[in-house]
């Protein structure tokens, strides 16, 4: 069943935020969206809909909560601000398709043991999505985390532009990195529509972009443990301007015949004199991997 819930208009968040005499803190990077067409396209990339269990990080004052409530979602709102999500509650009132925690979702870079155990309760050990406009300062250590450890079945979520174009990089292009090849092994990504500052209150210093994820039904790496992929991408990319023999040097074996052994693969089997880092595909990395391991 579909909840009738009213979005909170920009007039409404400022009213209930200084009835509390609160206001965005830029600590929690809090840039509010209240344009209902584009909280309707956000919801609508993760295709939300009756029955849909759906984390949102960083609810604020409500306005993606309401509209992802008003298309019959259950949703878990999760906020480090008691204050914001005091006001959460006045805006949008008593649901019973809503829960919301008080709680920092990262502890230390890793996600929380709390969030962990609240979501398995709200999603009753099934399916969920993630729909979320992100506080920037969390949104890349947070996705990685989500789609190491408890992959929602697709989110859309609101990160900076910079952000967004990483993730969604095509191999070659200048946008490639760490994080692009760690969420591209799990997920199919794509760049949805760039958001341009204005259309936040208060407006961010950068512009925006929603981006879709569909979580893959395997992960490239299969069931190898992708610690060893991880180690060569982080090696790489602090040296993404050298070719990939190059940069990768720190991370060949010490021993001398081993080392040739396993230049020779980079070399001849990934034109690593010539290619350098971002030019990988996403499984090119996993197979990188495996042949140096078999090597060593």
């Amino acid at each position: 069943m579909t909840a009738n819930v009213r979005v909170p208009t920009l007039a409404q968040i400022r009213e209930a935020l200084g009835s509390v005499d609160a206001h965005p803190r830029k600590r929690f990077g809090q840039h509010f969206l209240t344009d209902p067409n584009l909280l309707q396209a956000i919801a609508a990339a993760a295709d939300v809909g009756p029955g849909d269990r759906v984390l949102e990080v960083g609810p604020g004052p409500g306005a993606l909560t309401a509209t992802l409530l008003s298309r019959g979602a259950h949703v878990l709102a999760v906020d480090i601000d008691r204050t914001m999500l005091g006001v959460l509650a006045r805006l949008v009132g008593a649901v019973d398709t809503l829960e919301v925690a008080e709680l920092d979702v990262l502890e230390r870079g890793r996600l929380h043991p709390e969030l962990l155990q609240r979501l398995s309760a709200f999603c009753r050990g099934g399916a969920y999505k993630l729909v979320s406009n992100l506080p920037y300062n969390v949104a890349s250590p947070l996705l990685i985390e989500l789609w190491k450890h408890r992959p929602p079945s697709v989110g859309s979520v609101l990160v900076q532009r910079e952000v967004g174009e990483r993730i969604a990089a095509i191999p070659g292009g200048p946008d490639v990195g760490v994080l692009s090849v760690q969420m591209q092994w799990r997920a199919e990504t794509a760049l949805v529509r760039k958001v341009s500052a204005g259309s936040f209150w208060p407006p961010p210093r950068v512009e925006s972009a929603v981006v879709k994820l569909v979580t893959r039904a395997q992960p490239l790496y299969e069931q190898d443990d992708p610690a060893a992929a991880e180690s060569l991408l982080k090696i790489a990319f602090q040296h993404r301007r050298k070719t990939l023999a190059n940069a990768l040097k720190d991370a060949l074996p010490t021993e001398t015949v081993e080392r040739a052994g396993a230049l020779s693969i980079v070399v001849g089997e990934f034109d690593g004199n010539r290619r350098r880092p971002e030019a990988l595909a996403p499984m090119e990395w996993v197979t990188l991997a495996r042949r140096l391991a078999r090597r060593s």
